[in-house]
Formats: C-alpha cells, structure tokens, sequence
C-alpha cells in the first residue's frame, strides 16, 4: 500500500513538473521484489532454486511454481505421471522408472485387455472387468 501512495506521490509531482523526491524513489525502489524465473523442464522450489520437472520420464514440462507434470504420456497420469491410467498397470523398468502396460485381463495386449481397472498385489493381479466380461482376469462373456 506504502508503494502505491508513493507511486502516486511521484506521479504527482512529476505532472506538476517537480521532480519526484529521492526519499520518496528509494524507498520505492527497496520495496519491489525480483521475481526468478525458471526454464521450460524446471520449476521453482520452497528455496527459490530451480529443480528440474520430476516426471518420471512422462512429460518434459512442469508448472513453473508447483511442478505439477503437464501432458503425462504413454498411458500415465498423476501430479507427478506416477501412476498409470484405468486399464494399465505400473511396471519398474530397468533404469528405475516405470512403464504403463495394458493389464493382464486375460491377456495384455490392448485388443485382448477387458479390464476397467487392474491392481497388483506381490503375488495376484485383481481385475476389475468391463461390462459383459467376468472372472478373476475377465476371461469369460458375462452371460
């Protein structure tokens, strides 16, 4: 508020065709913040550090401020593409990211894939099938 009154105060003198006092344009000055600005596969942190985007591979941009992932690909979804859409499962690659793959309800191939939603314990995978499929991997035409 102080730097508004202050802006006010120098444009009046200057439209009055005084100079603005230099007590006034100091403390002007002091009061404004620089803004950091980060490029495109980075965002700014809590420390006013730029990261770069934590997408696991996903997406090659972040918001700037909450590096939140925009435009998750290859079937990943989340704030951080850290999880896979309806319909595929997540699997560690070897390079320590993760990969979407269709589920296994029967098969997982996309054509072959009758599951809404799939979830994988350390020794089952549970489908949950589409409409007019049945069984634990919707192996069978509901009747």
């Amino acid at each position: 508020m102080a730097e508004r009154f202050l802006s006010g105060l120098c444009l009046l003198y200057i439209l009055s065709g005084s100079a603005c006092p230099a007590s006034a344009a100091r403390l002007g000055e002091q009061q404004q913040t620089v803004l950091k600005v980060c490029g495109k596969g980075s965002f700014l942190s809590a420390q006013s550090i730029c990261l770069p985007c934590n997408c696991k591979g996903h997406a090659d941009y972040c918001e700037d401020i909450t590096g939140v992932c925009i435009n998750c690909r290859d079937h990943s979804t989340g704030d951080f593409c850290e999880m896979c859409e309806d319909g595929y499962i997540l699997t560690p690659s070897q390079d320590g990211r993760h990969v979407c793959r269709p589920c296994s309800c029967p098969i997982s191939i996309h054509s072959n894939n009758f599951a809404v939603h799939c979830h994988k314990t350390a020794t089952t995978l549970r489908c949950k099938c589409q409409q007019g499929y049945a069984g634990h991997n919707c192996e069978r035409v509901a009747g």
